[in-house]
């Protein structure tokens, strides 16, 4: 299992840091915290094969990923992300959705995608190859940015599962 977190670095070091760390677990990226100097931030990922799972915890912040950063990616992947507790909304293909906790949605690395931390937030993703999610769910692009509720129907099943 991977871990990295911000905890016990100097307030200079954490941002740079951090971008390091999640660009290097998920796709290229860039933190943005509305608070410098009171940011911190922990990931633990353990890989399962081509799908990774990542506990990700995280001061408030806002989260780009811009065309530059989708043109470094070096292969499409599909994000599941899981709601666990904080204020979080993803922005991406024209479409915005703020989650409950319990609540989760998709975000496509192929394109520029923004979520916003509110608070200290913690969230589960689930990083899959776009090829092996299209295996089981043929057009995962219609799920992009769709709040997925945990509370009832199937998605609640898949967030228990998770």
């Amino acid at each position: 299992m991977l871990t990295y977190s911000t905890r016990d670095l100097p307030a200079k070091a954490k941002v740079s840091y951090w971008n390091d760390a999640v660009s290097s677990v998920f796709t290229p990226l860039e933190a943005r915290p509305f608070d410098y100097s009171a940011f911190d931030a922990d990931i633990s990922c353990l890989n399962l094969g081509r799908i990774a799972l990542a506990h990700v915890v995280s001061g408030a912040a806002s989260i780009v990923h811009q065309v530059s950063h989708a043109s470094r990616s070096t292969e499409r992947k599909f994000f599941i992300q899981l709601h666990v507790r904080g204020r979080f909304a993803v922005s991406q293909d024209g479409k915005e959705v703020e989650l409950e906790e319990g609540d989760f949605t998709f975000c496509d690395t192929s394109l520029p995608f923004t979520i916003h931390l509110g608070e200290a937030t913690t969230t589960l993703v689930l990083s899959v190859p776009a090829a092996e999610l299209k295996q089981y769910l043929p057009t995962p692009e219609q799920a992009i940015c769709t709040k997925l509720s945990g509370k009832q129907g199937f998605s609640s099943v898949t967030s228990t599962m998770l």
